[in-house]
């Protein structure tokens, strides 16, 4: 992923200067036409690489709790593809940042405290309680 880490948090704060090579790299895999005629196409582009962004920082995150888990030093094992400097900023400005602690802990009683799954898969709740 050639996005930057430092200093970003979502997809939508990326300078348009970053983005657009992002952007050019998924038209190019998804042969994507008409892109820029039409605005719809444009959103859609953006948002799977919104999707891709969140889901690339994610798996960041999931390799460091893994790497904790194990008892084995995060700092010697960036993420495949990040370099040491967005690494250490990610563990220490982020992951390790109490205010994302705090947002963190707040999501896992949130979602704790659902009465059911919201997901079904591919399946609507209408199909499943048909069946």
């Amino acid at each position: 992923m050639a996005a930057p880490i430092i200093g970003i948090k979502k997809w939508d704060k990326i300078d348009e200067i970053h983005k657009a090579p992002i952007i050019q790299a998924v038209r190019d895999k998804f042969e994507i036409v008409d892109y820029d005629e039409d605005e719809e196409v444009r959103k859609g582009v953006n948002k799977k690489c919104k999707t891709l962004y969140r889901s690339w920082r994610n798996k960041m995150k999931t390799h460091y709790s893994k790497l904790v888990d194990a008892g084995v030093d995060p700092y010697s094992k960036p993420y495949k593809g990040v370099d040491s400097e967005a690494w250490v900023y990610m563990i220490d400005h982020v992951w390790l940042d109490d205010d994302y602690q705090n947002l963190a802990k707040k999501a896992r009683d949130s979602r704790a405290r659902l009465p059911y799954n919201h997901t079904m898969g591919s399946k609507s709740f209408q199909a499943a309680m048909y069946k």
